[in-house]
């Protein structure tokens, strides 16, 4: 059976009252498949057990998160729970409006308009009631653990080393010590996070470029505030703090900068946890460029 089939086989399975007339491969990333139907609904399928039981968490989330926030979230209103023809739970949702920014040109993605709407969005993300998030299932963490957390991290990227270049060790090493060895790195308040919050998961309006819509909430967590800006571009780091109502201390940019270094080892410990040997390669890639 190829893809087309089978996924189309799982939504018509689950829920046999919608009519199928097109179903196409939308997107694909490290822990889910996209597919868009009749053009008017996105279906999510995790790959993993540990990212259906994310989703779940993003079922129980994201209807309180929809009051709280300036634009629009993904509203789950096909749940396939213990789906028949698939492995692990799915959701389908209506369409957003707008356009990823990773694929608009950078004149529609630098205005003053999307850094105040940015801002304004991580404002209201980051003063959502923690322990509401809590009690949806979120995971949340203590500094403390959060540091242990990169500690970790910085740990098992050390099975790697044989591979890497003595600079390439070199620069791993110092990354990390100056990160994890100043205290003043973990004297933030934990708050709600997307925390995949980059250019596939921020849509646009293609002719203002506004910010229209957030999506994806699979890596949905509590932890520092600055995790959710490393994904944008450094240059807009300045607009988007004028217009931020969190906690902003003498580290922010230091610990964004950490952050935004981190992701050829993300892919690196990907591969690593899943034996996935083109996601280490792409790391060892990325590093040397």
């Amino acid at each position: 059976m190829d893809d087309v089939a089978r996924y189309r086989a799982a939504i018509a399975a689950a829920f046999p009252d919608l009519p199928l007339r097109i179903c196409r491969f939308l997107a694909e990333g490290w822990d889910s498949a996209v597919w868009e139907v009749n053009g008017t609904l996105v279906f999510r399928f995790p790959k993993r057990a540990d990212v259906a039981a994310r989703l779940r968490v993003e079922i129980a989330l994201l209807p309180a998160l929809a009051f709280t926030l300036p634009a629009p979230v993904p509203q789950f209103t096909y749940i396939a729970d213990q789906p028949d023809a698939f492995p692990y739970p799915f959701v389908g949702y209506r369409k957003l409006p707008g356009v990823p920014l990773s694929a608009l040109p950078v004149i529609h993605c630098a205005s003053a308009q999307l850094a105040v709407g940015l801002g304004r969005f991580l404002t209201a993300l980051h003063r959502f009631p923690t322990d509401e998030a809590l009690a949806c299932g979120v995971s949340g963490v203590t500094p403390e653990a959060w540091r242990a957390q990169h500690a970790d991290m910085h740990a098992e990227l050390r099975a790697l080393v044989p591979r890497m270049a003595l600079s390439e060790r070199a620069r791993m090493e110092a990354l990390f010590s100056a990160y994890l060895d100043d205290p003043a790195h973990f004297q933030f308040t934990p708050v709600l996070l997307h925390r995949d919050l980059g250019g596939e998961h921020l849509l646009l309006d293609p002719q203002t470029g506004n910010l229209t819509a957030v999506i994806d909430w699979g890596d949905v967590s509590i932890g520092d505030p600055a995790q959710d800006f490393c994904g944008l571009p450094t240059a807009w780091l300045p607009a988007l703090l004028t217009s931020y109502g969190g906690a902003v201390d003498t580290t922010f940019a230091d610990r964004v900068a950490f952050y935004r270094a981190l992701s050829p080892y993300h892919a690196l410990v990907f591969g690593l946890r899943t034996g996935g040997e083109r996601f280490i390669a792409q790391g060892l890639a990325a590093l040397r460029t």
